[in-house]
């Protein structure tokens, strides 16, 4: 995956994000030749404008990983951010994520915590591992 080199750029769990990404952009059937990689980000570009969360979603991993657009964490919070408040679980942790590290927005540990554990309750498996791997309470 184009930008992809396995370091973690700050995000924490970028590990465990990375099959989320490999299945999210095939779910959307990016194609892989530059000019069809082009239209596929536009067309999802046009999906996000319309309010197709999973669009949102999939082009904040996109902003994060700097597959098909130039990196921008900035840009990847804010995405992740759109989705989250429309209640999107992957979306929740990505943005969770995002706060508990301080990366792209203002570290907000509380609000990253309470992010996350809403993702897990909602059933988002990466989100639970990752507050059983920072021994933080699941919730019911």
């Amino acid at each position: 995956m184009k930008g992809f080199n396995g370091v973690d750029r700050g995000w924490g769990a970028i590990v465990h994000t990375q099959p989320r990404i490999v299945t999210s952009l095939h779910q959307f059937q990016l194609e892989d030749d530059a000019h069809g990689e082009a239209d596929s980000f536009a067309t999802h570009d046009h999906a996000a404008e319309k309010g197709y969360i999973p669009a949102i979603y999939a082009i904040g991993l996109c902003l994060l990983t700097g597959d098909r657009v130039e990196q921008d964490v900035s840009q990847a919070a804010a995405y992740f951010e759109w989705a989250s408040n429309a209640g999107y679980p992957p979306a929740m942790y990505e943005f969770g994520l995002a706060l508990f590290h301080g990366n792209g927005v203002a570290m907000d540990v509380p609000r990253a915590v309470s992010l996350i554990r809403a993702s897990a309750q909602a059933g988002d498996e990466y989100a639970r591992e990752f507050l059983l791997a920072h021994s933080l309470d699941v919730g019911p």
